[in-house]
């Protein structure tokens, strides 16, 4: 399936309860219209596969709670955990209200969609619809965009944010 029709919308983080939900920490404030999306799309081997929904509610802001027709139990649940997580973008309105990423991504590296590390975020500049993290190489500091359309994937685990960083961005600051 073309990516170009799906939002990254986040990703597995942990297993809840024993029948095989999970929880998925957002990338974005978590809209009011989560509870009728009908399929989510996760990441696996680089293809996006569909989970029909049983459930999806909102746990807080930025975390949902999803139960998936094919996920029974614990096990099978933990095999999705750190899977990025994707909708359709048809499914779904965005709000203009971005999740804040303050204290989500500051010390986070950042990997380019070329595979370059940049980083780590030193702090992140909360302009609406765009954020920017700022990020030290060598001894200059370096302004990247982190708005959700620009982020490939979140590494929670490994505290790495991929983007597609527009080409020559880089090179303005250096």
């Amino acid at each position: 399936m073309d990516k170009g029709n799906f939002f990254l919308f986040g990703t597995f983080v942990k297993v809840h309860g024993v029948k095989g939900e999970l929880i998925i920490r957002s990338i974005i404030e978590i809209p009011e219209e989560i509870e009728n999306i009908p399929f989510l799309f996760i990441e696996l081997d680089g293809l996006l596969v569909p989970f029909a929904v049983i459930d999806l509610f909102a746990k807080s802001n930025v975390n949902a709670v999803a139960l998936l027709e094919d996920v029974i139990n614990k096990d099978q649940a933990l095999d999705l955990v750190d899977k990025n997580v994707y909708i359709r973008k048809e499914d779904i309105i965005l709000q203009e209200k971005e999740k804040t990423f303050s204290s989500e991504l500051l010390g986070f590296s950042i990997t380019d969609q070329d595979g370059n590390h940049f980083g780590p975020i030193i702090e992140i500049i909360d302009i609406p619809g765009n954020p920017i993290a700022s990020v030290m190489v060598g001894k200059k500091e370096v302004l990247i965009p982190v708005n959700p359309g620009a982020i490939i994937s979140i590494d929670y685990k490994a505290r790495n944010i991929s983007l597609n960083i527009s080409g020559g961005l880089i090179d303005i600051y250096l």
